[in-house]
């Protein structure tokens, strides 16, 4: 009769414990869809072209172009270090309209991409050397062709 005590009290705090975790997944599922919803939305406006104007402080007012292998943010990154040093010129319109890979990555994880940039009107073209580094990251060289 105790052992029929001690395995219904076990089955009740199962039952228990799943009926919590049911409840709770569904409290917590519209605002994990809200925010998953959010993160996607984000990456997909991520295909417009970037443009860098004295309004927007150099930095890129709408996504980066499709094409290379870099990431959102590295890609981002490599956006601004060509807007920080193409605005030292006195130009801070600048329009990105292509990235192709020029150089697969070699055994050491290097590639080499080319950044084709409007910048004040006049067609120019960036090589980026993207590298990976032993600490993690990777990290980049960008040269005007």
């Amino acid at each position: 009769m105790k052992n029929n005590r001690v395995l219904f009290i076990v089955i009740g705090v199962i039952l228990l414990c799943c009926c919590v975790t049911v409840i709770a997944v569904a409290v917590a599922y519209p605002t994990i869809s809200k925010y998953l919803n959010s993160a996607s939305s984000g990456l997909n406006n991520l295909n417009s072209a970037p443009t860098a104007s004295p309004d927007s402080g150099g930095a890129p007012s709408t996504g980066l172009v499709d094409g290379g292998m870099a990431g959102p943010m590295l890609k981002t990154d490599v956006w601004n270090a060509i807007v920080n040093a193409e605005s030292q010129h006195n130009c801070t319109v600048m329009t990105s309209t292509a990235i192709d890979v020029a150089q697969k990555p070699d055994s050491s994880g290097v590639w080499v991409e080319d950044w084709s940039v409007n910048v004040c009107g006049k067609d120019t073209v960036f090589e980026v050397t993207f590298t990976p580094d032993p600490k993690g990251g990777t990290n980049y060289d960008v040269k005007q062709k």
